[in-house]
């Protein structure tokens, strides 16, 4: 199945939503991590081809963030600049606003949570738990 990319015409490149200097922010990679207050420190938009090895790739625009995390924290602030994205394309996503990185956060632990409690249950099951010992010993309240 091909990825859907959101600028593939080559002669109408993005402008970049963000620029050096502004603040955006990032999550951890993973769920327990916190929202980190991140800084623009350069803005690359790139032609990429398509991969001649899968031939439903397709040649796209692409607009990478380097940043600098933890601008906010000085004693954690990061030397390292890494590769973000505002799109999915990306395999570091930066979000524009702290809700969005945190409903980012909340989204990851919810995902966490369900596949832990199913392999939880699937392993009862296999103890020889029933359906009903399985929802009541599951069953809690926040």
């Amino acid at each position: 199945m091909a990825r859907e990319y959101k600028y593939t015409d080559r002669s109408h490149p993005p402008v970049p939503l963000l620029k050096v200097g502004d603040i955006c922010y990032a999550t951890g990679g993973n769920w327990r991590r916190r929202v980190s207050t991140c800084e623009i420190r350069r803005v690359e938009v790139r032609w990429v081809e398509a991969d001649r090895f899968f031939s439903d790739d397709v040649a796209h625009w692409s607009v990478d963030y380097y940043i600098r995390k933890d601008v906010d924290w000085p004693a954690l602030k990061s030397t390292i600049m890494s590769v973000h994205g505002l799109d999915d394309e990306h395999l570091n996503k930066i979000y524009l606003t702290p809700q969005e990185a945190m409903e980012e956060v909340v989204r990851r632990f919810k995902e966490t949570v369900c596949n832990q409690a199913d392999d939880i249950r699937k392993e009862m099951r296999r103890l020889g738990y029933t359906k009903a010992e399985s929802r009541k010993m599951l069953n809690y309240k926040v």
